[in-house]
């Protein structure tokens, strides 16, 4: 076997006496010592800690400086004008002011304002964007006559826009704030003892004694369905269209279009001779009028009519449209004396709309489709008739309601 073998050749001594070496021997006798010495930061690691240190707590402070800069900043006058803080106007001696620069602990401290919370906007003043050309102009003239304390003309106004668009529910709230005025009114003057003696005179003036009541606050019952009332306020709003010789179909898509309204053909009520696929609209240009009267020029042509009916404006015969009866119920109490003569106004209304299709007495007659009957318990009227009919009796309740008041400003 060779003397120099293995990793320990180098460390043994190559003498008769094998053993380690000087070097290692003193290798070996420093081990204890190594063991017994802890661990020990450097220099380099001690500097870095004591930097984060300080910065860890001088963050608070920067900080709490630079918001109170932040606070002196936004307490400073602005500079009024041109005047730069270079511009400085010179300071003039005022013992008020020396005064008024001394801390008082007695005086209070200055409460900073605080803005008024925005008011919510008038409905009506909101609504005038949204309405009609006529019925914003009511609108304005309302809110006029209500400022300037002429409830009697707001009054009228109100009751001419209930007259205009019936199922506009900005008319029944003009009505129910004028009315709410005048309670309002009365009521604190009679609290004084004054009665309506303090009343402003165009208010007791056209508010007189007979017409203590007044018209009911809904015309008919039951209420449409929102969708019909919708219908209904597309009928009373101005339209314009110049149709030169174009299919039905396409002008019922036009105005269904230009008034957003569902507007159908009753394809069930034509006959097969005369299908409305091959109905035509002669050259017809109308400009401003309300859409129930251009309806009127477009289908009279051609013997048609139009109803509301399931949500929709549904186009059909004529003698179908008169065939679809209806019942409602029309609060007439402020139309009849305190004695309840019904029997006048049920004459009025059969003699002056749809003549001869009244049922009088019983009589059993081809052409009689409608009814009428009273019930002075909830002082109402009861008719059953097709949906013309009741168009026309609407406006003969509203024109008897516009003579009364005219005959109630009467001095």
């Amino acid at each position: 076997m060779p003397s120099a073998f293995g990793p320990w050749a180098t460390s043994m001594s190559t003498g008769n006496r094998v053993g380690l070496s000087t070097f290692w021997k003193r290798r070996m006798h420093m081990l204890p010592s190594l063991l017994d010495v802890g661990h020990v930061l450097s220099h380099r690691v001690r500097l870095f800690l004591t930097l984060c240190a300080i910065c860890f707590l001088g963050v608070p402070t920067f900080s709490g400086v630079a918001q109170s800069q932040e606070t002196k900043t936004s307490t400073e006058p602005v500079p009024v004008g041109n005047n730069t803080p270079s511009e400085e106007q010179p300071k003039t001696a005022d013992p008020d002011q020396k005064d008024s620069a001394k801390p008082d602990s007695n005086r209070p401290k200055k409460v900073q304002d605080v803005p008024e919370p925005p008011r919510p906007e008038d409905p009506l003043t909101k609504a005038i964007g949204q309405q009609t050309p006529e019925m914003a102009e009511l609108v304005n003239q309302y809110n006029t006559a209500l400022k300037q304390r002429r409830y009697g003309a707001a009054e009228e106004i109100a009751r001419k826009a209930k007259q205009l668009e019936p199922a506009n529910p900005t008319a029944e709230i003009m009505l129910w704030k004028v009315n709410f005025a005048l309670g309002k009114e009365g009521g604190k003057h009679s609290a004084n003892g004054a009665a309506t003696n303090d009343l402003p005179a165009r208010a007791r003036t056209e508010r007189s004694p007979d017409a203590n009541i007044g018209p009911p606050s809904v015309e008919y019952l039951p209420r449409p369905w929102p969708e019909d009332g919708r219908i209904v306020r597309a009928l009373d709003a101005r339209t314009s269209f110049d149709f030169n010789d174009v299919p039905l179909t396409e002008v019922i898509k036009q105005i269904s279009q230009q008034h957003k309204i569902n507007v159908v053909i009753d394809y069930a009520a034509f006959k097969p001779d005369n299908p409305p696929k091959a109905i035509r609209v002669p050259p017809l240009k109308v400009d401003g009028i309300s859409l129930k009267n251009a309806l009127k020029l477009i289908l009279d042509r051609h013997q048609l009519s139009f109803v509301i009916e399931h949500e929709v404006l549904k186009l059909l015969p004529q003698e179908a449209a008169i065939r679809k009866t209806i019942t409602l119920i029309y609060p007439v109490r402020d139309l009849v004396s305190e004695s309840g003569d019904f029997e006048s106004l049920i004459t009025a209304i059969q003699e002056s709309v749809g003549r001869g299709t009244w049922s009088k007495d019983g009589a059993e007659v081809a052409r009689i489709i409608g009814t009428i009957s009273k019930v002075p318990a909830s002082g109402s009227l009861v008719i059953h008739h097709n949906w013309q009919t009741h168009s026309e009796v609407l406006e003969l309740l509203r024109t008897l309601r516009q003579a009364k008041a005219i005959q109630a400003t009467t001095p």
